[in-house]
This record gives structure tokens, sequence and C-alpha cells, in this order.
């Protein structure tokens, strides 16, 4: 589940400072934070520091990880491999329905958070930044997640905050199944000794919609960095906040981990890498994502996600049950946020 927090009437004077150096130097005295960048390292340096100064020394690890250089270049290149299905179409259309229904299920785990070729790409080294504050008596985990890396103002994002990013994607599908479904008739067609030719220009007119939508994520490296305030210096600041507190009050029955992913705009590379090195603490975790603190009023998130929506329901309705005192709202994304991903792997 993501929660988009706000300001407790409980944080003291001294615990607002706090929050707002935190904001200052990520959002502010760093330009941005852009994963495989030096400031993107220097507010991983920053959030450690800050960690080791809450939890202590010995409570909190930085952990490198390789990262995609540009996972956006993987998905962008699925969509234009449908060029090359409708061209093997051209001659041989049963031949380009088979290897286009291959090209379309790649392309739809790509978008349920599993990159099968993520491996094509060169890598970079990020960290995920851990620290844990043990409970009395601890039966479960909580973790609590919020990157510390901004992304860019690039064109598909324009593209995706227009149209909105679930409805993108959907689009982005159907257009695949159609240019597989055009394939195979197709193919039946020739089978039976005839042709359809407005079959064929319906099929390129598809593909070369494919094909735009993959331009624009090769075009992805191209864009304004953002200092990402809400996105995600102030989940950052909300989470140490959140760590202090528990330094303070810790809970009785449940351990709390609080992650600082880095790479996060790299297809969730930090939460990845964190899942599956620590795939034995799945029957005893639960993940809390932190994310777009100080934008409205409080809202806990129900489900999100591209195509599949996850969300745990233990963690939904606790939050639920305090909504009211919170006067927070349910709200729906059509992205990925970060819960999403660990949702999705159990």
């Amino acid at each position: 589940m993501t929660v988009d927090a706000s300001t407790s009437p409980g944080i003291g004077p001294k615990a607002m400072q706090k929050i707002s150096e935190d904001l200052r130097y990520l959002a502010g005295f760093l330009p941005h934070r852009v994963a495989r960048t030096v400031e993107e390292a220097e507010a991983a340096d920053y959030v450690e520091a800050r960690l080791r100064e809450i939890l202590g020394t010995e409570a909190v690890e930085s952990e490198p990880f390789e990262a995609p250089e540009n996972a956006f270049l993987v998905r962008g290149s699925i969509m234009l491999e449908f060029v090359v299905v409708s061209l093997v179409a051209t001659w041989w259309p049963l031949v380009g329905a088979a290897y286009g229904t291959v090209v379309a299920l790649l392309l739809m785990a790509d978008l349920m958070g599993f990159p099968m070729l993520e491996g094509l790409v060169p890598t970079f080294t990020s960290r995920n930044i851990m620290g844990v504050q043990r409970a009395v008596a601890p039966r479960r985990m909580l973790v609590f997640t919020a990157h510390y890396d901004s992304g860019m103002l690039t064109p598909i994002q324009r593209l995706a905050e227009t149209v909105g990013t679930r409805r993108l994607y959907l689009l982005t599908v159907g257009l695949a199944v159609q240019v597989v479904g055009a394939c195979l008739v197709e193919g039946i067609f020739q089978y039976r000794g005839g042709t359809v030719p407005v079959l064929e220009a319906y099929r390129w007119a598809m593909t070369w919609g494919l094909a735009a939508v993959g331009i624009l994520h090769f075009m992805s490296g191209r864009g304004e960095p953002s200092r990402g305030a809400n996105f995600n210096a102030s989940g950052v600041a909300a989470a140490l906040a959140l760590a202090a507190r528990l330094r303070e009050h810790p809970l009785r029955h449940c351990d709390v981990l609080f992650l600082f992913p880095g790479a996060h705009r790299e297809g969730m590379a930090g939460l990845r890498a964190f899942l599956a090195r620590y795939k034995a603490w799945k029957p005893v975790i639960q993940l809390v994502h932190v994310e777009g603190v100080g934008m409205g009023v409080p809202a806990y998130v129900t489900a999100e996600g591209e195509l599949s929506r996850r969300a745990d329901p233990d963690l939904v309705a606790a939050a639920e049950r305090a909504a009211c005192s919170r006067q927070a709202v349910a709200v729906e994304l059509h992205r990925p946020a970060g819960a999403w991903s660990a949702r999705a792997r159990g």
C-alpha cells in the first residue's frame, strides 16, 4: 500500500525543523537527484548519515546493487519490435503472429513489473539505505520505503500525464493484440488462397502507433531533471521523522525496517533488488510506500499499477480505520508507485 502522509499535529518544533532541513537539502541544495548522477550519490550519503544519526551506526546498512541505465529503453525496444513483426507478416503472416505473440507477452510482463529483457542494457551501481528499529517482542516486520532519487520531465511522462498512465499502457497492449490478431487472420486467408489488402493496411496502422509510443520511450533520456520535492524528498523527510518517532517509542511486536531505495525511477530497481535479496523475509513482512507527502489532503492508496492492480488488504483495512481521525481519503493510482512491486512478488 502506498501512503500519502501529512504532517501530524503531534510533531514538535524540533522534529519540524529536521523535516525542513531534510527537504531543503534534498530538494533545494541538490538541483536534482536523477539516477546514475553524482547528485543521487550525494542524496544517498545524506540519507545514510541522517539514518545513522537517528537509529545508531550499527542499525544502518548501505547496500549497493546494479540497476539498468535506462529501463524505458527496454520497453521502447519491445514496442518497436512490432515493426519487425509486421515485416515478417508481409510474407509469412502466421510466423508473424507467432513471433508477435512472444513480443506481446514480453511487453505485458514488463508492464506487470517483470522486465525479462532488462539484462540486455548496460547497468550502473546505485545504493539502498536501510535501518532497523527493533521491537520489544517481534513477531512481524513492517517496511517503510521512500525512494530518494528524483525523475525527469520526459515526453513519455508528459503523454502519460495527459492521457493517464494506465489508459496509455492499456491502449498500447490493445494495439499489440490487434497487430497479432491481424497477422493471424491474414495467415488464415493466405492459407485458403486469398488476401485482404485492407487488413494489411490496418495492421501497419496499429504497428506505427506502437512504434510512436516506443520512440517516445527512447527519448526518455532527454528531459528536464526534476528537483523532486514531492517525488520524493518530502517522503524521505517524513520517513526519517517516523524513524525518529519510533526510536523514542518502539512498537512492541513489530520490527520496523526503513528502506530508502535508489534508482527507483529506473523500473523500481532498488526496491526490486531488496525484494530479491531478502526473499526469506516474505512470510513476515508488510510494506508501506511513502510518497507525495504534502501534496494535499492525507491519502491512502487502495490499488496501484498499470495492468495489474494490487494493495495489501490488511494494510488497507488498517488505513481505513485510521482515515476518519486523520481526514484521509482513499485513492487509486493508475501507475505503480512502490508497494505494487512488492505485492506482485507475494
